[in-house]
């Protein structure tokens, strides 16, 4: 299993997620942090906050997934994601991160993955092996309008059992 979430603005939330996946995951698993510090997410960017994200990561022995702007993601369903490095807003913030990082990465998965909002932190006596929920069953057009129709992630746990999913539409 692999568990994602996204950082930008609260590097300090990683080390306090990661412990607690520690205590509670009964499961094998992996946990992957995206950075997505960037200018235009949510107005307090801090250009110090992309290598803070990283040197935690590194301290905990987390793998670390730089966020990049695509050419092919700038614009969806019509609506433009980023401008030079810049997102337009912190709801786009969201939206392309999470459709980037499941185009690239959990989309491939060959196992569970699990999508942690990056300030939830309560995952007591969490275990991700039994019976697939019916949110683990969305197809990929139907995870990317959640993703993109947001006003922001959802304060919730995302499992997906992505080798179940359709391939990402191009």
């Amino acid at each position: 299993m692999k568990i994602y979430t996204y950082s930008h603005n609260r590097p300090d939330f990683i080390k306090l997620q990661y412990e607690t996946i520690k205590r509670h995951v009964k499961d094998d698993y992996e946990f992957i942090v995206f950075n997505n510090e960037r200018p235009g997410g949510d107005g307090g960017f801090d250009e110090n906050k992309i290598g803070q994200i990283n040197d935690i990561c590194e301290s905990l022995d987390i793998q670390c997934i730089r966020v990049e702007l695509d050419p092919e993601l700038q614009y969806m369903n019509g609506v433009k994601m980023f401008d030079g490095n810049n997102y337009l807003n912190g709801n786009i913030a969201c939206a392309y991160s999470y459709t980037w990082g499941w185009k690239n990465y959990i989309s491939k998965n060959d196992c569970l993955s699990v999508i942690i909002d990056s300030d939830s932190t309560d995952v007591e006596g969490c275990g991700m092996s039994p019976e697939l929920t019916k949110i683990q069953k969305l197809s990929t057009e139907e995870f990317l309008a959640i993703a993109i129709g947001c006003s922001s992630p959802p304060s919730v746990l995302m499992r997906l059992d992505a080798p179940k999913l359709s391939p990402f539409p191009s």
